[in-house]
């Protein structure tokens, strides 16, 4: 049996479409299903069945798909055997990080550490859906809460500190700019919204990038990290907040920070989300 015929059609049970999978994937829509139909003969029966334009797993498909998720488990720990047994920092290392520690903290000091370790490829996931570390999605992850279960290496490396911000010029405005409610489960965001007026405030969003946009474009004044807007021009710090701060956790399987490219990609991180910002 062919492991990439495995991988498809995980892919293809995630994203229930053959369009979706071939993007995910980096291949065409012909592979992912030519892949798809190999299983199915080996398997002797269809995975997949069509409903409303999208795939759905079929009986078979429900019956294949825990040994199937067992299977791409084990392969990559496997992987990660072998990789470790070479002391070399060298292989691809996926980090799951917010956009605004992405973008603002991780990026422009990765070209350094690309001189440093040349044989270390990065694959910087940046979203604010948290990445699933048992299922592979990343190898590190950054977060702004720490995990409460899992067999993880958790550490605090750093503070997101926010304050204050206004549009440059317009010290007038009364509206405020928050934060969507897909983050009030979070008890250090709704510390931070307490120091914004709730019912003036006007636009929310969930991404701190596209709150400091509409800042900008004059919409409110907001509670923001201190890496956006203290590089931002457009923006003035109102009021500094020495207390409104969000934890930075880093978080690692076990079995993954054994790997040489995963610790020295760690230890780069320490340094640079641990190093505090003028403000």
């Amino acid at each position: 049996m062919n492991w990439n015929g495995v991988k498809y059609f995980i892919a293809l049970y995630d994203e229930q479409s053959v369009a979706r999978t071939a993007r995910k994937m980096g291949v065409g829509a012909t592979t992912i299903m030519r892949r798809i139909r190999r299983l199915e003969t080996y398997l002797g029966g269809a995975l997949f069945l069509d409903k409303k334009g999208e795939k759905v797993l079929s009986a078979l498909g429900f019956e294949i798909l825990q040994c199937a998720n067992e299977l791409q488990i084990n392969a990559r720990a496997l992987e990660i055997i072998a990789k470790n047994k070479s002391k070399k920092p060298a292989g691809n290392v996926i980090i799951s990080a917010t956009l605004t520690v992405a973008r603002h903290i991780i990026m422009p000091a990765l070209k350094p550490f690309s001189v440093s370790f040349p044989n270390i490829n990065i694959d910087l996931t940046s979203a604010y859906a948290q990445a699933d570390l048992p299922a592979l999605e990343a190898d590190i992850a950054l977060r702004m809460y720490r995990p409460e279960k899992g067999a993880y290496r958790i550490r605090k490396i750093g503070n997101m500190h926010h304050n204050i911000y206004g549009k440059l010029g317009d010290g007038s405005n009364e509206n405020w700019v928050g934060y969507s409610a897909s983050l009030a489960t979070l008890n250090t965001v709704r510390e931070i919204e307490t120091h914004m007026p709730s019912d003036l405030i006007r636009v929310r969003s969930n991404d701190p990038i596209v709150m400091a946009e509409a800042v900008a474009a004059g919409l409110g004044n907001s509670v923001l990290p201190s890496w956006i807007g203290e590089h931002d021009p457009r923006l003035v710090r109102i009021k500094k907040l020495p207390d409104a701060t969000l934890p930075i956790w880093m978080v690692m399987r076990e079995d993954v920070a054994r790997l040489a490219c995963v610790r020295a990609t760690a230890d780069w991180l320490v340094q640079v989300v641990g190093q505090p910002i003028s403000t």
